[in-house]
């Protein structure tokens, strides 16, 4: 889906954790498969702290 919509001129593609369940081993999972098609700069996270789990997952994107 993000390829697609990168491919139709999204110029950001915001991956969400919406109900909080993420970790940072899923995040790292995740943005590993995402980047093998989008370049890092046009990704974007959004992860809520649901399970106490959010700050970890932004610093496991950020890295």
């Amino acid at each position: 889906v993000s390829k697609r919509l990168y491919g139709m001129g999204c110029y950001e593609i915001s991956l969400g954790d919406t109900i909080g369940v993420g970790t940072p081993g899923s995040m790292k999972m995740m943005l590993e498969s995402v980047m093998k098609e989008i370049p890092p700069g046009a990704l974007a996270v959004h992860c809520h702290d649901t399970y106490g789990q959010a700050l970890a997952n932004i610093l496991t994107a950020l890295q």
